[in-house]
């Protein structure tokens, strides 16, 4: 296993939860606004990966930004699972804007489970999981700095042409959402 995180007590759990359990994983400290380097990939090179995961923060410029590292990335073609959240009005807005940008990028969502990654917390509950497979790979958002905030919708993000028209409805209900959980 390969985890990649901007959060050192996330990657030390990792380390020792593979220590106790008896298996191996690399772990990598990295910022996913940052441009994937050489010295990021090198590592990677003696790995066939079968399978990419990812949870990114619940907003549009979070999730295109993690999703176009993994396309830069993903050299052999291997599937993404991808968690998402479902089933509340925000959301809807979110899911929309990423198929979209899925499609824009050459791929195509092939499965949707909302049992294969589980959350206790509120949020995780009432989330689901897209399986993601590559047709053609087209990127849309360079392998350079990422200058949008990748955890709360921003108007700076939402005039660039990644974003959408939704930017205030999506803004609402998603602080809508936060008063009520």
């Amino acid at each position: 296993m390969i985890l990649w995180d901007i959060d050192l007590k996330v990657l030390d759990w990792w380390e020792q939860t593979a220590i106790e359990y008896k298996f191996d994983v690399s772990t990598v400290h990295y910022d996913v606004r940052e441009p994937i380097t050489n010295k990021l990939i090198e590592p990677l090179k003696s790995y066939t990966i079968g399978t990419w995961r990812t949870d990114p923060p619940y907003n549009c410029a979070g999730m295109l930004c993690f999703l176009s590292r993994i396309f830069y990335l993903n050299k052999d073609r291997a599937p993404l699972f991808l968690q998402i959240p479902s089933g509340n009005r925000w959301s809807q807005i979110l899911k929309w804007n990423v198929r979209e940008f899925l499609e824009k990028s050459g791929m195509k969502i092939t499965d949707v489970s909302p049992d294969l990654c589980y959350y206790p917390d509120i949020e995780g509950a009432d989330s689901c999981t897209w399986k993601i497979e590559e047709d053609v790979a087209k990127s849309l958002i360079p392998n350079t700095k990422f200058m949008y905030d990748i955890y709360r919708p921003t108007t700076e993000f939402a005039k660039s042409r990644l974003g959408c028209n939704q930017y205030n409805r999506c803004r609402a209900w998603r602080l809508e959402w936060n008063r009520e959980h």
